[in-house]
């Protein structure tokens, strides 16, 4: 059944109307835009740049190469440094699971779990998260929440990885006034 026709009036200023939008979306103008009008003071010295953005190692994004102390970043880079740079996997296991929350750490049966299924895991996949090594860098591709503050208690990273489809979390969970592991996909 074919679709019914507008009646030509309707139909022409369909096309003007539709004409309009594409020739503005293509030129990326709206309407002529008005001259300014010359300044009648002598110019005005140039403004002072402006200040960096305050590298708090709470909300940023992309690759990540400071990791100032006592911040969720830190904490990131101490459980990469427990998986990389002991060649020991017991003394490696040993300064991971200090990273963790009391939960996961607190009996026999937690730190069995912890050390045959998350760090195993971790302890394997550990270089494929890493963008450099001169200088040590991650790239964080989300966060969850984007940011935070001194009340909050969980906070996700998502991290890129070479061998991954999807950035993987590591949630983190602030115990005692210091940010633990909680959950650790990676």
């Amino acid at each position: 059944m074919p679709a019914p026709r507008l009646p030509l009036s309707r139909f022409a200023v369909a096309v003007a109307v539709l004409s309009a939008a594409c020739l503005t979306a293509a030129t990326g103008l709206a309407k002529p835009k008005a001259k300014k009008a010359a300044p009648t003071s002598p110019a005005a010295p140039p403004a002072a740049p402006a200040p960096e953005p305050v590298d708090d190692g709470v909300s940023r994004i992309g690759p990540i190469k400071a990791f100032p102390n006592g911040t969720p970043d830190w904490l990131v880079r101490a459980a990469f440094k427990c998986a990389l740079d002991y060649t020991d996997e017991a003394a490696g296991f040993d300064c991971y699971q200090k990273l963790n929350v009391e939960l996961n750490r607190d009996n026999d049966n937690a730190l069995t779990h912890l050390r045959l299924y998350s760090w195993k895991y971790f302890r394997q996949r550990a270089a494929s998260y890493i963008v450099s090594t001169e200088p040590f860098t991650l790239k964080v591709t989300r966060r969850d929440p984007t940011s935070i503050d001194g009340n909050s208690k969980t906070v996700k990273v998502f991290l890129y990885s070479r061998h991954r489809d999807n950035p993987a979390p590591i949630i983190l969970r602030r115990e005692a006034g210091q940010w633990r592991v909680y959950a650790n996909s990676l």
